[in-house]
């Protein structure tokens, strides 16, 4: 599965589609792309053992939009978004992808808004290159610049693995906010800690299991016509699960 993305904007996925290039997708120079199900849920899958590989990568232009819309199911890779927008909504899965940090999405610039769907199952395992070795930062999501918006969904079931001498212990297996700067905004959703009774949903790292915050996290609201940010207050780096309704935390 080779695509040109100049000539998508719509892609109805009717079964399960597999690939055997490491990022089968690009999106670049402006260009948008939704990804639905058709009929039922559908999976895209990467089909080679490779830790370097995703899906989608939106690279060159912030204009790029990637919309992971209902039905669908990325396996075995996620999404790395250099420049762009990323949109997942409610039916959408991102599972099974590892890479050095950012199992499902690795995360640079503009705004990933996840209204909904799930993000389980990858791992965040480091790596190592000349200048030494490094652990892996955010199994499920991993923000190096950008804002991240959680309106809705589950993160869950994702590790980050390994301790490395330029990076210190792994962390985030749920959540990592990394860069400079970075921003997370959590509205609503689930974040999954260690402190859950059921082990497949645990998010697993030796520091900040659910969440690390690094440089920083907030939760709260958008409220009036601009959309104007009300923030309810700060998160802390937790292993803990955290569940946010509407920017107040559920007990």
């Amino acid at each position: 599965m080779n695509v040109t993305p100049a000539y998508i904007t719509d892609y109805y996925v009717d079964g399960t589609e597999s690939s055997y290039y490491e990022t089968p997708f690009y999106l670049y120079n402006g260009n948008s792309l939704m990804i639905v199900g058709k009929g039922t849920n559908r999976t895209i899958k990467v089909n080679i053992p490779d830790i370097s590989c995703s899906l989608f990568a939106l690279t060159n232009d912030e204009n790029n939009k990637l919309t992971l819309d209902y039905n669908i199911t990325l396996q075995g890779g996620g999404v790395v978004v250099i420049f762009g927008d990323l949109v997942m909504n409610d039916g959408a899965t991102i599972t099974g992808g590892t890479n050095t940090s950012g199992g499902g999405v690795y995360f640079w610039g503009g705004t990933f808004t996840m209204n909904g769907g799930t993000i389980s199952g990858n791992s965040a395992i480091g790596g190592s290159d000349m200048y030494g070795t490094y652990s892996g930062k955010g199994g499920g999501v991993y923000v190096m610049g950008g804002t991240f918006i959680m309106n809705g969904g589950i993160i869950s079931g994702n590790s980050a693995t390994g301790n490395g001498d330029m990076n210190g212990a792994a962390s985030g297996g749920g959540v990592c906010i990394a860069g400079y700067p970075a921003t997370f905004r959590f509205v609503n959703g689930t974040i999954y800690g260690t402190n859950e009774a059921t082990v497949s949903l645990r998010n697993t790292a030796p520091s900040g299991a659910a969440l690390d915050t690094g440089s920083g996290a907030e939760r709260g609201t958008f409220t009036g016509a601009n959309g104007a940010w009300v923030s309810a207050g700060t998160l802390s780096t937790s292993n803990n699960t955290i569940k946010v309704a509407n920017g107040n935390i559920v007990p």
